[in-house]
């Protein structure tokens, strides 16, 4: 890669509550039910959900 060229990297996965900021939400819990209804992938990891980037850029663009 040239010396001038930077990397765009977008993380894989982002918390609930960087799931809500990203969004616009006040609230987490609109985020757990996007979840919920499978609007938004999400997995469990530990006692932590960490939601899609793509699948919120996804949700976005609708």
């Amino acid at each position: 890669m040239p010396k001038n060229q930077t990397m765009n990297l977008e993380p894989l996965s982002v918390s609930i509550m960087e799931a809500t900021r990203l969004l616009g939400f006040k609230d987490p819990k609109s985020v757990r039910n996007l979840i919920r209804s499978g609007d938004l992938h999400a997995c469990k990891a530990g006692r932590i959900y960490l939601v899609s980037y793509e699948s919120l850029k996804e949700f976005v663009g609708r």
